[in-house]
């Protein structure tokens, strides 16, 4: 027995030294599931993201809600990503008040949203007639149904896998409208597979609203996600998804003409350089998996929220000038993300991350609400359009606050 244990530890000794995949070596106790269902809309919607005169004229593509179910033997965490402009709480909870169970807390679920602008209107504010809320009641009935159903698809398929991180940077699709220069073209990449090396799924956190399409679009189209999506599955396998970053204020696609042609290439090149990167990926040997929400109370400062409120256009309460929501901290191995409910400017992004301590930190925005632009109160620009879209100057700053003080519990 001596023989083969010293035999074996000079055979991996070998392999390392020598850069050779050692399957042994990469054994781990996660296990992952995943699935997908369409959300499309089947009948004309107000459109969310611009103001249009007329409802979805068709489909240029499907739009959809993907899952991840991760599970290291001691706890599950969900993640659900969506083509839609955005959740609020309300309907967040819905959902998850029908996926929790002894094994999935409430906690350890996290729906996000890619906030595309060419995909249904899920919040109330694009209805051509402004006194009215531009949500399609029964979509959004079947939308949440269907999410459940994504979600308990995805943790039935759990399977044994391996998982790895790796990391980059993407230049030439996306800029800073509001600050010039004020860019974040990093790119952080979770990807499993199983154990025989089939890709199960690549996790994308990169931060740019998906509206090449503008306001003359009327195709239903998750925009440059599609694309991403399209490249990654058919060069890769497996399934991808897009969580977006702090893309609030103004990330938005650097392109010559909003076109689908322009939306192809913004996608296809983010999938490119995360196909480059994954060849370079680290295999995940930390099995930790924690995931922790913070209820917290935010002020109300923008009164235009407070009478869509009033008016029912926003299925919300602002009881008091003040609104519930939640912030959060997920732990993969070394991944660290962050998440936030709402639009966070990328200022906000640069603010957190070094607060994760790791080499491979996440903001998931748009997470498990969606409360518009969040900015700090030291930019906060009275005049200007974005702030008509946001809570206020203190809503910003009280979310960093919050994380920190996750981060340190």
């Amino acid at each position: 027995m001596q023989i083969s244990i010293k035999f074996l530890l000079a055979a991996i000794l070998i392999l390392d030294i020598f850069g050779l995949e050692c399957s042994p070596c990469l054994t781990s106790s996660w296990h992952v599931g995943v699935a997908k269902t369409a959300i499309t809309p089947t009948m004309p919607v107000w459109q969310a993201g611009y103001d249009r005169e007329t409802k979805s004229a068709g489909v240029h593509d499907d739009i959809w809600a993907r899952a991840l179910a991760l599970d290291n033997g001691e706890r599950t965490v969900l993640i659900v990503a969506c083509d839609l402009i955005g959740l609020m709480l309300p309907d967040v909870d819905e959902i998850r008040d029908q996926l929790i169970n002894p094994t999935l807390p409430r906690d350890n679920i996290i729906i996000t949203c890619t906030h595309q602008h060419s995909g249904p209107d899920v919040l109330g504010l694009w209805n051509k007639d402004k006194s009215q809320s531009g949500v399609d009641s029964l979509y959004l009935k079947e939308l949440k149904a269907t999410i459940v159903l994504t979600a308990r698809n995805a943790l039935a398929a759990k399977q044994k896998a391996v998982l790895a991180v790796s990391k980059t940077e993407v230049h030439g699709i996306s800029y800073n409208g509001r600050d010039e220069g004020v860019d974040d073209f990093s790119v952080v990449i979770l990807r499993a597979k199983s154990e025989d090396g089939k890709p199960i799924v690549t996790l994308v956190n990169f931060a740019c609203h998906p509206e090449v399409l503008t306001e003359e679009n009327t195709l239903i189209t998750s925009d440059y996600p599609h694309y991403l999506y399209q490249t990654i599955e058919s060069k890769s396998g497996g399934m991808a998804m897009l969580i977006s970053g702090a893309l609030g204020a103004m990330l938005t696609p650097l392109v010559s003409a909003n076109t689908f042609e322009e939306s192809e290439r913004c996608g296809t090149t983010l999938a490119n350089a995360v196909l480059a990167a994954i060849a370079e990926e680290k295999p995940l040997n930390d099995n930790t998996l924690l995931s922790r929400r913070q209820k917290i109370l935010l002020q109300v400062a923008n009164p235009k929220f407070v009478w869509l409120a009033q008016q029912k256009i926003i299925h919300r309460d602002f009881a008091g000038e003040q609104v519930e929501t939640e912030v959060g901290i997920l732990q993969i191995g070394p991944i660290r993300a962050a998440t936030i409910p709402g639009e966070a400017l990328p200022k906000v992004g640069f603010a957190i991350k070094p607060e994760l301590q790791t080499d491979y930190p996440m903001i998931f925005g748009l997470a498990n609400d969606e409360l518009g632009y969040l900015i700090p109160e030291a930019d906060w620009r009275p005049e200007a359009y974005e702030e008509s879209m946001s809570l206020g100057p203190l809503a910003a700053d009280s979310i960093k606050n919050e994380i920190v003080k996750l981060m340190k519990e």
